[in-house]
């Protein structure tokens, strides 16, 4: 009994042995890899003391070539206007203005001229124009906010893009221009048949309904007044019970009537404050954003020449490990 009992305490004891020897073995690889960290991190700080001035040259012969290509990009300015488009959708809309954006794009102030019918020296100040979506997140009605990256996706169903509002983003060399050049936008919008085609249908059956309301309005006036002093007195004469009933018709009626003047106050204040194709929500300001100041060109050519002297002097110093392991 006891003979078939020593296999398996033998093959028990050898299983220990082997977890002990997993977790002496783990704790080596564990203790290596901290180890490499702090050596990596000793020896990189090292590297960038041992070649503290070579690196802050590079960073300054950076800098001084952010300067220079500074001083002979022009200052441009960035603004954005906000619109809401009454004839026709978002989508025809910020296609047709991003027409615009075309000819900036090719340097066609030909074309820019033409379209837009401003003067030259308005036009050469013109660095870009571009429309984009305005995107609603919690399905309010109300923009959260502007697509510049195009980042959009149409599967997501918990946001949706405004169908009648669009953003109008411009870069100018001159931000004097704004208002000339919402004003030439506007006539370029406005000189387009379609567009205006549509929004003279639209305010045409707008001017219908406010008429045909006006029309059901009388009607209604005109029954009120013969129902309270002609049938509801004449009924009051042979029936107490039926004054109660023929009050609570009136009432009916006068809520009627004040559904309709809503109505119509409705119709009137869309057709007096959006009567073009497009209406301005939120306006350019001339205080706008300063988009390439010179200490941006500084700050990226000075990282991008820090961060090539680290390369350059890494390469000269490890040149010769490179080659055995390339020749090894």
């Amino acid at each position: 009994m006891a003979d078939t009992n020593k296999p398996d305490i033998r093959k028990q004891t050898s299983d220990e042995i082997d977890l002990l020897e997993l977790f002496r073995k783990t704790g080596q690889k564990i203790s290596q890899f901290f180890t490499w960290i702090l050596r990596t991190f000793f020896l990189t700080i090292l590297f960038f003391w041992r070649n503290a001035l070579y690196l802050i040259g590079f960073f300054v012969i950076g800098g001084l070539l952010g300067y220079g290509y500074s001083r002979i990009t022009r200052e441009y300015y960035s603004s954005d206007m906000e619109a809401q488009t009454n004839a026709v959708n978002a989508a025809e809309m910020i296609m047709y203005v991003n027409t615009l954006h075309n000819f900036t794009s090719e340097g066609n102030t030909e074309g820019l001229s033409e379209y837009l019918n401003l003067d030259e020296d308005i036009i050469n100040s013109i660095k870009n124009i571009q429309a984009f979506w305005i995107v609603d997140e919690n399905k309010d009605g109300i923009g959260d906010y502007v697509d510049y990256m195009h980042n959009f996706n149409i599967r997501d169903t918990t946001q949706r893009r405004l169908n009648n509002r669009l953003n109008v983003k411009v870069d100018v060399y001159d931000n004097t221009i704004f208002e000339d050049l919402k004003e030439g936008l506007y006539n370029y919008i406005d000189r387009n048949p379609y567009f205006a085609s549509i929004n003279e249908n639209r305010k045409k059956r707008i001017r219908e309904l406010i008429n045909k309301t006006d029309e059901e309005l009388l009607k209604l006036d005109s029954l009120q007044k013969y129902e309270y002093f002609e049938d509801n007195l004449s009924r009051k004469s042979n029936k107490g019970q039926m004054l109660i009933w023929n009050e609570k018709d009136v009432r009916l009626l006068h809520g009627e009537i004040i559904k309709l003047y809503k109505d119509r106050q409705s119709l009137e204040q869309e057709l007096e404050l959006f009567p073009e194709p497009i209406t301005t929500i939120k306006d350019f300001t001339p205080l706008s954003q300063y988009e390439n100041p010179k200490s941006t060109y500084i700050k990226k050519l000075g990282i991008i020449f820090f961060l090539l002297g680290t390369v350059i002097i890494f390469l000269r110093e490890q040149w010769s490990n490179i080659q055995k392991f390339m020749t090894s």
